[in-house]
């Protein structure tokens, strides 16, 4: 059965999307014959680093709604690369007001027998009903910050939220730090009352611009430090999810 791994982004342009597509790259990277599945859960199609991706939420939309999907066809029709399929989000945004948290679960259960990891791209709106089943239905949620006061804040002010949920992340992801941020996993957890090492960090890539207009993820290019932050993230959040004994036995 699938694990399914979820990625909230807590403000907007805080590099989830892509943080979740990495994560899904390096860890087919690490072990090839691994199933995994990227869902774009959050209000936007998602596909900017994944070009050739040809099945969206739109598409299984009436299938949704009717709780009728042939999910091994979807596997199949979702696949963009060896062992690692894509479904993007959706591309009209009049259309997010149909999908139900029903929905979402309903798809993620189904692709668990077709898949070993399940990743949901999400956030930062609650009122999306595909991001409700992402949160509800993870078996680890990370939630992705970035160095910016506003995105903190915002984090600050979802905490009610997240509780009345029942939500509790399982490490809080510093994604886009710079060495010289003033927003450090030290200053952040005295501010959040969170232990330092609940916090993973990633380093800003000089390469994000480039990466947007050739459609791929950052790992495709040169960032030793990017790609050292991706690799030790992928092989933490595999040893959570039981995927590292499982196939290292």
């Amino acid at each position: 059965m699938a694990k399914v791994i979820c990625f909230y982004g807590v403000d907007h342009k805080c590099g989830c999307t892509m943080l979740a597509q990495c994560f899904g790259e390096a860890a087919l990277a690490r072990f090839p014959d691994l199933k995994a599945v990227l869902l774009h859960m959050e209000t936007v199609a998602g596909l900017n680093y994944s070009e050739g991706t040809r099945v969206c939420m739109d598409d299984i939309l009436p299938y949704l709604k009717k709780s009728s999907l042939d999910f091994a066809e979807l596997a199949e029709k979702s696949a963009w690369r060896r062992n690692f399929s894509v479904i993007g989000g959706s591309l009209d945004f009049r259309n997010m007001d149909d999908f139900m948290p029903d929905m979402g679960k309903f798809l993620i259960e189904g692709l668990k027998e077709q898949f070993d990891i399940i990743i949901c791209s999400c956030g930062p709106d609650f009122g999306n009903g595909l991001c409700v089943a992402s949160l509800m239905d993870s078996d680890l949620l990370y939630m992705v910050m970035s160095p910016r006061e506003s995105c903190v804040r915002r984090f600050e002010m979802s905490r009610k939220a997240f509780d009345l949920m029942g939500l509790e992340p399982d490490s809080m992801i510093l994604n886009r730090f710079g060495v010289k941020s003033i927003y450090s996993a030290s200053y952040l957890g005295e501010r959040l009352g969170m232990d330092r090492s609940r916090f993973l960090v990633v380093r800003e890539s000089k390469n994000g611009d480039v990466c947007e207009m050739e459609y791929r993820s950052l790992l495709n290019y040169r960032d030793n430090a990017f790609k050292k932050d991706i690799n030790a993230l992928a092989g933490k959040i595999l040893g959570a999810a039981g995927i590292e004994e499982a196939y290292n036995g």
